[in-house]
């Protein structure tokens, strides 16, 4: 079976409430530590393609710079009813390893996925 999971920062390089992009494998990714919880989203947003790594983020809603949709970092879901969903990553924890699943990419997020499932 291949692993599609593949390391993509150090803990140490996220400390709580940061950011970092990362570039692996033709894709783009943006890492978020919130609460000590490590999210992975692609760095796209659904709506036009505008890069989201410079978008103010407000606990866990990632705004897009270029036309100002919100969108949960944690289940990708977008603030209101329009359906639109950030590309989503598995991420573990090994240590101070952070590594993610480029294979489980989701558009579309789990059922019931809120706000409140992001910060407990």
């Amino acid at each position: 079976m291949t692993t599609h999971w593949k390391p993509v920062a150090a803990l140490s390089e996220l400390p709580a409430g940061g950011r970092k992009l990362v570039r692996l494998d033709g894709h783009s990714l943006l890492l978020f530590n919130l609460a000590g919880t490590v999210y992975a989203v692609a760095d796209s947003c659904p709506h036009a393609g505008a890069w989201l790594g410079s978008g103010q983020l407000d606990g866990c809603w990632l705004r897009c710079p270029a036309h100002g949709m919100t969108f949960d970092v944690c289940s990708g879901r977008m603030r209101g009813d329009a359906g639109l969903a950030l590309r989503v990553y598995a991420v573990r924890q090994q240590g101070d390893a952070v590594w993610v699943d480029l294979a489980t990419a989701s558009e579309t997020p789990a059922p019931g996925a809120t706000l409140q499932s992001c910060l407990k």
